[in-house]
C-alpha cells in the first residue's frame, strides 16, 4: 500500500505529472511491496516507491545504461541516507517497532497486528504517514536541477 500511495501521489505531484508515465493498475505491480515485502519487514514500502520513481524520472530523460545506472545509484544512495537520518531506519519492522509475522518464523501473519498500529507515542500509523508524505515530497533527480 505504501509504495502505490507514493507512486500515485507522484505521479501527479502537485497538479503536474512528475512520473513521465501512467502505470494502469497500480497496485497489481506494487502489491507485494507493502509492510517491508509481503509483510516481511524489510525496506520500507515507501521508500521503494520513491525509488521507483527516481528511476522512472531519470530514465525519461535518458537511455544510455551507464548514466542510467550512475544517476539512479547516486540519487537511490543519496534518498536513502536523508531518510535513514529523519527515521533512523530503512526497514519497515525497525521503523515500525513490530512485526507483521507471527514470532515463531512460521511466515503467518500475526492477527495482532491492527491493534499495535494504535499503540504508543506516536502510534505506528502516525509514523508510517510522516514517511509517506518525506517520499512523497522529497524532490526527485529531475527537480533538483
Amino acid at each position: 500500500l505504501c509504495t502505490e500511495i507514493v507512486l500515485e501521489a507522484l505521479r501527479l505531484h502537485g497538479g503536474r505529472p512528475i512520473l513521465p508515465m501512467e502505470i494502469d493498475r497500480l497496485e497489481d505491480v506494487t502489491i507485494g511491496l507493502g509492510g517491508g515485502v509481503s509483510l516481511q519487514g524489510e525496506i520500507c514500502g515507501a521508500v521503494i516507491g520513491h525509488i521507483i520513481a527516481i528511476g522512472i524520472d531519470i530514465t525519461s530523460r535518458t537511455r544510455e545504461t551507464s548514466v542510467i545506472r550512475k544517476d539512479v545509484t547516486m540519487a537511490t544512495r543519496k534518498f536513502c541516507k536523508l531518510f535513514k537520518e529523519k527515521f533512523g531506519a530503512l526497514r519497515c519492522e525497525d521503523l515500525l517497532g513490530f512485526s507483521f509475522l507471527k514470532p515463531d518464523d512460521s511466515l503467518e501473519f500475526d492477527p495482532t497486528v491492527g491493534e499495535k498500529f494504535f499503540e504508543g507515542d506516536p502510534p505506528p500509523y502516525e509514523k508510517c504517514d510522516n514517511q509517506i508524505r518525506f517520499c512523497i515530497y522529497k524532490p526527485l533527480p529531475s527537480e533538483e536541477g
